[in-house]
C-alpha cells in the first residue's frame, strides 16, 4: 500500500502510533515512525489523500483555483490600516490534503515517491 492511499479502519483496530492532521510535519512524523516495520501507523487527514489526479494541484501556480475549495480551509487573514481604520480580509490558502498547504502547489509539483 503506498503512503497516500486512503483507507477505512475497522472498529477494534490497534495502531502503536496516531498522527492527526496530515500535512508537512505530521507525514514526516509517520514516515520517520513508519521506518520501524514492527510498528503500525495511521495519519488522520480532514482532506484528500492523493492529489495526483487533482489538475489544479498538478498545474503549476493552480493554488488560485484551490481557494475556497474542498482543498482548502478556507481560512481569513484580517488586517486594519491604522491610518483609516480601514479593516480588510484576505483569503489564506491552506491545504487540506496529504502534505498540507505543501500539496496546494505555488508554483511547483514535486509530489514524493
Amino acid at each position: 500500500m503506498s503512503s497516500v492511499d486512503e483507507i477505512s479502519v475497522k472498529d477494534g483496530a490497534d495502531f502503536d502510533f496516531i498522527v492527526v492532521g496530515g500535512g508537512t510535519a505530521g507525514s514526516m512524523v509517520a514516515c520517520r515512525l513508519a521506518e520501524n516495520p514492527r510498528i503500525k501507523v495511521l495519519i488522520v487527514e480532514a482532506g484528500v489523500g492523493n492529489a495526483i489526479n487533482i489538475p489544479e494541484i498538478r498545474t503549476p501556480s493552480g493554488a488560485m483555483e484551490l481557494r475556497n475549495s474542498q482543498y482548502d480551509w478556507a481560512y481569513k487573514t484580517t488586517l486594519i490600516k491604522r491610518d483609516d481604520y480601514e479593516r480588510v480580509e484576505k483569503p489564506n490558502t491552506r491545504g487540506k490534503i496529504i502534505g498540507g498547504s505543501s500539496s496546494v502547489n505555488y508554483f511547483t509539483w514535486a509530489p514524493g515517491s
